[in-house]
């Protein structure tokens, strides 16, 4: 049964590119696409089906349990439907993917009853709230709240489990729950005019996660660690932005596009990028974890690019705008491509651990 990983796992990276395509499309660019939903659906489908697949199957290969993965199989079936017109029932997959993640969650939760573990369940939660906004209201903007919750407390939760050994204070802990508890309220009233609450909230949790997390031990050290620590301050900087253009309050839609992508593509690519040479030879089975000293070419490219995108935004730059995000995601892609290719050819890897 662990063999479907490489039937659900291509399937989400076709997600990502198509939702990178539409992407593309929405910001002015001319690309012959399959169907009309890969613009229409640019948001659900790298939300939903990409990361939803990829966070539940980083899940479901810890466990020894053959039977979860028809819950990413689920999330990721939303794809074709999707693509071919039945949106709903696409939805409706994801909504199924979600609550078998949520089941999933609890059950690791329940057995180890870790810090992170329960962030985790919270963000699970937050999915799972998310997709069902999205059923009842047609609307992106009501479930963007949702989904922004479940990708911070999943990787903030992720990162607790990940230093859970270092010498961080039961004080320490308490306020960066009382910074996620301000994340909540702000963003559950967000459509209310308090979405400065949030913005203050995400800004605290930065700033925890620059002090407490090990990027700056990660940063002296070479190699894989060395490249760790950069991805994690990167994606650390830019959770700080998206909190302070939300304590501004910034409207407009090129502001709303300011927002929406120094939360995903600044903070959550920047995760992935900084765990994929774990993570992905992690659930293909694979012992080796790639480094490769031009990792940080995509790397910088993903943050110039970024820079140039929200430059655009705020000073209403169109081809800044377009520029960038064709920037945004060709480094991304270049970046996983990078990453794949040196998992399944180890031998052309020429600066590793």
């Amino acid at each position: 049964m662990k063999k479907i990983v490489f039937v659900i796992m291509p399937l989400a990276f076709i997600s990502l590119f198509l939702g990178m395509l539409g992407g593309w499309v929405r910001i002015g660019y001319v690309f012959p696409i399959p169907t009309a939903a890969t613009v229409t659906q640019h948001g659900i489908l790298m939300v939903g089906s990409f990361l939803g697949t990829l966070i539940s199957v980083e899940r479901v290969v810890t466990q020894n349990n053959n039977a979860l993965w028809l819950f990413p199989l689920t999330t990721i079936v939303s794809l074709p439907l999707i693509l071919t017109g039945y949106t709903q029932v696409g939805y409706y997959a994801i909504l199924i993917g979600s609550l078998g993640y949520l089941y999933i969650m609890f059950g690791i939760w329940k057995s180890h009853n870790l810090r992170g573990h329960s962030l985790m369940l919270i963000g699970a939660v937050f999915q799972v709230g998310a997709i069902i906004l999205l059923i009842v209201t047609g609307s992106y903007p009501m479930a963007l709240g949702g989904w922004i919750m479940f990708l911070l407390f999943t990787i903030v939760g992720e990162r607790l489990d990940l230093i859970r050994f270092l010498p961080v204070s039961k004080n320490a802990f308490k306020i960066l729950y009382a910074c996620l508890l301000l994340v909540v309220v702000g963003m559950s009233f967000y459509h209310s005019g308090y979405a400065f609450i949030a913005g203050l909230g995400l800004i605290l949790v930065a700033v925890w996660l620059f002090l407490n997390d090990i990027a700056l031990i990660n940063i002296r050290k070479t190699g894989s660690y060395k490249f760790l620590g950069y991805a994690l301050l990167g994606a650390y900087f830019w959770l700080f932005i998206f909190g302070f253009l939300l304590l501004i309050n910034l409207n407009g839609t090129y502001a709303y596009d300011a927002l929406v992508h120094s939360f995903f593509v600044g903070f959550v690519l920047n995760m992935i990028l900084a765990h994929a040479p774990i993570i992905l030879p992690s659930v293909l089975g694979f012992s080796q974890k790639p480094f490769h000293v031009f990792f940080y070419v995509w790397l910088i490219i993903l943050h110039l690019s970024l820079f140039l995108r929200l430059y655009g935004d705020l000073s209403q730059n169109i081809e800044f705008r377009k520029l960038g995000g064709l920037l945004n995601g060709l480094s991304f892609l270049l970046y996983m491509a990078n990453v794949a290719t040196l998992v399944f050819k180890p031998k052309l890897r020429l600066s590793h651990d």
